[in-house]
């Protein structure tokens, strides 16, 4: 079975990990949490054992050397993808996830939650600063 839960920061900064999708609004006051970083587990890993959130950033290793990738939900696929946040400004490209389904599969033994873009923005401002130059 697949587990479905979610985390998000508190109003303070305090991260809440294992909120349940289906708690009733009385148990939980949404008012304290930032909506903005409520983010689903994808229900994978890392090579540490670290769970893996929407919104995380990933370390990859990949044929051309390690680089930088963002957990993202994508709709038109209907599951998470890594975001190539190097593209994430280009107007002219479509495409900036690495939307094959089998990407968990070909990176799953060396991938790496390195931070994430509520705690960490200075990793997305970085790569997307040096796409623009």
């Amino acid at each position: 079975m697949k587990t479905i839960k979610f985390r998000a920061k508190t109003k303070n900064g305090e991260w809440i990990y294992n909120l349940a999708p289906l708690v009733p609004v009385s148990v939980f006051d949404l008012t304290e949490i930032d909506r903005d970083t409520l983010t689903q587990f994808t229900g994978l890993h890392d090579c540490h054992g670290a769970e893996i959130y929407e919104g995380d950033f990933l370390k990859v290793n990949l044929s051309e050397g390690y680089k930088i990738r963002l957990v993202c939900y994508n709709e038109d696929m209907m599951g998470f993808c890594l975001a190539h946040m190097e593209d994430w400004y280009d107007p002219f490209l479509y495409n900036r996830y690495q939307a094959s389904v089998s990407w968990w599969e070909r990176f799953k033994d060396d991938i790496e939650v390195i931070g994430n873009r509520y705690d960490n923005p200075e990793v997305f401002d970085q790569y997307a600063q040096e796409s623009r130059v």
